[in-house]
């Protein structure tokens, strides 16, 4: 049954001479990942995500070459415990592509888009092509038909409930949560304190 999961194109390679990565987290061909495609879940499958192009690679059990996966036929994967789903413009006004899932919730969805681009680097006489991060966190709120928003600091996520700020906040602190550090972590845990109001 994985003779259609591995019907992709080959990789191109990138120049050698780009500093880092294109991948997820730096990280190479990754053992024991799971995936979602056309409806039917694999799991110890080996992953790569390449974030300059927003694509998932594998690689080839017998021949050994790595092959793009067909985006459009991946519902959702999971590399090191962290799980990407393939969002839809027309049904969250984000931008189509992949997203890696904080919280899903009854009223509220958060996601962070990962992204790389190939810049130039240039420190005096250095210069140099290095792949370059960036990651923007988006919150949905089903209330609301354009309910979606980026949440760029602490202060917008507490905005969310005026009401509740206070025990926002509280909940934050008490669990050393602070969305400079690791805006994953306060950003699902404001949002299931939230939905648990309701």
């Amino acid at each position: 049954s994985k003779v259609h999961l591995l019907n992709g194109r080959s990789v191109t390679p990138y120049p050698a001479a780009i500093v880092g990565t294109a991948n997820h987290r730096e990280l190479g061909m990754t053992a024991d990942c799971s995936l979602v495609f056309a409806g039917i879940p694999y799991q110890h499958i080996p992953l790569m995500y390449d974030l300059v192009t927003d694509e998932l690679i594998t690689r080839h059990p017998q021949r050994h070459v790595d092959l793009i996966l067909e985006s459009h036929l991946i519902s959702q994967f999971t590399i090191l415990g962290e799980t990407f789903v393939r969002v839809r413009e027309e049904q969250t006004g984000l931008s189509t592509g992949f997203y890696q899932e904080i919280y899903a919730g009854d009223t509220y969805a958060s996601y962070a888009k990962h992204s790389k681009l190939i810049g130039v680097y240039n420190s005096g006489s250095l210069i140099e092509r290095r792949y370059i991060p960036s990651i923007t966190y988006y919150l949905l709120d089903f209330r609301h038909p354009a309910g979606t928003r980026i949440i760029r600091k602490q202060s917008d996520l507490l905005a969310l409930d005026k009401t509740r700020r206070r025990e926002d906040r509280k909940m934050l602190r008490e669990n050393s949560l602070t969305f400079r550090s690791k805006p994953g972590q306060p950003l699902a845990g404001v949002l299931a304190y939230l939905d648990r109001q309701k």
